[in-house]
């Protein structure tokens, strides 16, 4: 009977936050060093938490791994909620360019327009990673 129960609980669980994740478009990933990373719920389909780290799997291949010891948290998110907490505090110049270094714009980090992909969003000296 306690073992019913258990896994009726697990189920539920299970179930509910597959639901919730439904109503989101990002996982947002925060390290304790202030980098903060989204990843599209609908680029990968598989969490792992394997030798000390969070690996993010699409079809088998790993896409992304973080430390666990370096993870602040992690969420679901509507919208790409790091390019937001880059400008709550802009004050100067933000560049936003390609994983391969071309400067894509200048102003502001809103992605919108850009095609879907990695981009580096370079605010004075600190530097985000951001996946559209």
């Amino acid at each position: 009977m306690k073992t019913i129960r258990t896994l009726m609980i697990a189920l539920l669980a299970t179930v509910s936050s597959a639901a919730f994740a439904g109503d989101f478009k990002y996982l947002v990933v925060e390290e304790n060093n202030g980098s903060t990373a989204q990843t599209d719920l609908a680029s990968f389909d598989q969490i792992k938490f394997e030798n000390g780290k969070m690996v993010i799997y699409n079809g088998g291949t790993a896409m992304v791994s973080y430390s666990l010891v370096s993870l602040n948290k992690m969420y679901f998110s509507e919208g790409a909620t790091g390019i937001a907490q880059i400008l709550d505090d802009s004050t100067g110049r933000i560049e936003v360019y390609t994983a391969s270094g071309v400067l894509m714009k200048q102003g502001d980090a809103n992605l919108n327009g850009l095609p879907h992909g990695l981009y580096i969003i370079k605010k004075g000296d600190k530097v985000y990673k951001v996946r559209k």
